[in-house]
């Protein structure tokens, strides 16, 4: 038994011809069209993005930090601290993300970003005590 798939059965059957056919068609191109907004729209969401710039510092002498990894937990987005210690994030940030500050021999920060998030962040690292020894 041979089958037909429905566009063959449509098309022998010369079910839309003409106008018919440009209204079928430009019908399906508007839903599709308004079901991929909706979709983009729900996947991105109203959610506020915030910059994030600032100063790495050591805690204990109050020293620009240079070469501090700074990124995004869970991807490799990401930048350093320039020779003064200062950094712009590469990308916007949603609330709620969190920003890993890493460097040899200090302890990990974690910033959380909120919806209060300074203009401008002073971050400071303490040192590492198993990495001491």
């Amino acid at each position: 038994m041979k089958t037909k798939s429905i566009f063959q059965v449509a098309i022998s059957a010369k079910a839309f011809s003409g106008p018919e056919l440009r209204l079928v068609v430009t019908v399906c191109l508007l839903i599709f069209s308004i079901a991929t907004v909706t979709q983009t729209n729900a996947q991105s969401g109203t959610t506020d993005l915030y910059s994030l710039k600032g100063i790495v510092l050591a805690s204990k002498d109050n020293t620009p930090l240079a070469g501090v990894n700074i990124y995004l937990k869970g991807t490799s987005i990401g930048t350093f601290s320039d020779a003064d210690g200062k950094f712009t994030f590469p990308r916007s940030l949603a609330t709620g993300e969190v920003v890993v500050f890493s460097f040899v021999g200090l302890l990990k920060q974690e910033l959380i970003v909120t919806a209060n998030l300074p203009e401008s962040v002073e971050i400071r690292m303490d040192e590492d005590p198993i990495n001491i020894l």
